[in-house]
């Protein structure tokens, strides 16, 4: 009786090991968190900015009175254009997609937009419509954008210079 239980618990043991490794056994709530790498910002239509091989400054140009991409709309008496940044996150499986855009404040031209509460994620920008006034001798406006990760992650934020041409056509 005693070598018979001895070969069962035996016989047991490696089958359960068996089964074990086979289908193996999964622990449940534990998963690892997958932070952002690298941000990239793109234009609206998803290109990538252009970038000066020099001074390594990534810039997105767009002309402000381009009627086939852009419609002026009145906002609290001033005339402005939408225009959304999009955003490359990787890896594509980060376990948290939280970044945040950063418009310099006072710079006059472009800002977040006021009526969209997510702007800060989603790269909402207004652009104002700059007069002769404005401008002075200049034809357009440059205004640095930041998107920063706010995961927690290694990743360092990415810029672009918004280059705005108030030039008419």
């Amino acid at each position: 009786m005693k070598k018979g239980l001895l070969i069962f618990i035996g016989v047991f043991t490696i089958l359960a090991f068996v089964v074990v490794g086979t289908i193996g056994a999964v622990p449940q709530g534990i998963t690892p968190v997958i932070y952002i790498q690298s941000l990239n910002i793109k234009s609206m239509f998803g290109k990538d900015p252009s970038i000066n091989p020099t001074t390594k400054v990534k810039t997105i140009e767009l002309d402000y009175f381009d009627r086939d991409l852009f419609t002026e709309v009145e906002y609290e008496g001033e005339w402005y254009i939408a225009y959304s940044l999009q955003v490359e996150i990787l890896p594509l499986n980060v376990t948290n997609r939280a970044y945040e855009f950063v418009v310099p404040e006072g710079n006059g031209f472009v800002e977040l937009n006021p009526e969209d509460i997510y702007a800060k994620t989603r790269g909402s920008l207004l652009i104002k419509h700059a007069t002769p006034e404005m401008l002075g001798k200049r034809t357009s406006i440059k205004v640095v954008i930041a998107c920063a990760p706010r995961d927690g992650g290694p990743a360092a934020q990415d810029e672009v210079t918004l280059k705005v041409n108030y030039k008419e056509k």
